[in-house]
């Protein structure tokens, strides 16, 4: 079954030139923040860009499978490789765009389909992204927004999606 999650790219100072591909269905950042902790890694991994997916599994082996193609992977073992970011972060915005088996179950339950699933998940991980840059924890933000996806059960834009989580948000606090 395919599992919903990120695909994210990862650079570490120390490391010039290469980067870090891998996927989680934990917040990005978390994962960059263990992968960091390890003693033989001497400055932290920076989160280049992160994308939600339908399933991460199959987006990350597509991903990896393209940069080795193109020549730019480190070792068949690991998930290293020496892509331009730019390259990198075309590919990965690439990947989320074309995600058309994309089915996102929200903490409430529901499920979307049809024809508005792509526009959905971008629509949605639009609104995340805002929140995020707002200052709210990705957590806290993916939650309003799926809260609001089930509440109006319809078409809605980002900037829709937004106000109405961003409500939540709001009212959660008082």
């Amino acid at each position: 079954m395919a599992l919903p999650g990120y695909i994210y790219a990862l650079i570490n100072y120390s490391m010039p030139g290469l980067v870090k591909i891998g996927r989680t269905t934990r917040a990005p950042s978390e994962r960059g923040t263990e992968l960091s902790a390890a003693t033989g890694v001497p400055t932290p991994f920076v989160l280049l860009l992160d994308v939600l997916v339908p399933d991460a599994e199959a987006a990350e082996a597509q991903v990896h499978r393209i940069l080795e193609q193109r020549g730019y992977r480190v070792a068949d073992n690991r998930e290293f490789f020496t892509a331009p970011p730019s390259e990198v972060i075309r590919l990965l915005l690439q990947v989320r765009e074309v995600s058309e088996s994309f089915r996102l179950e929200s903490s409430s339950g529901l499920l979307l389909d049809a024809p508005a699933r792509a526009q959905r998940t971008k629509e949605a991980w639009d609104a995340v992204t805002a929140l995020c840059n707002m200052g709210y924890s990705r957590r806290d933000a993916q939650k309003a927004v799926d809260q609001e996806i089930a509440h109006v059960q319809g078409e809605k834009d980002a900037s829709a999606l937004l106000r109405g989580a961003l409500q939540r948000l709001a009212n959660s606090v008082k």
